[in-house]
């Protein structure tokens, strides 16, 4: 991976996908849960240059 908070995220998903990653009040997501929320908006940004994750 390079060093980009995106790889370097990467990363860290790979490591500890099933970690939990986020806790907000009663609810929790894990880093593979997050990873395929932040891909899901990368998704939708209509300029390829945003983000370079491929």
């Amino acid at each position: 991976m390079d060093n980009t908070i995106y790889g370097l995220f990467q990363e860290t998903v790979n490591k500890y996908r099933n970690n939990v990653a986020i806790i907000e009040n009663k609810r929790t997501m894990t880093f593979g849960e997050l990873s395929d929320m932040v891909d899901m908006i990368a998704d939708s940004f209509p300029d390829s240059r945003i983000c370079s994750r491929r």
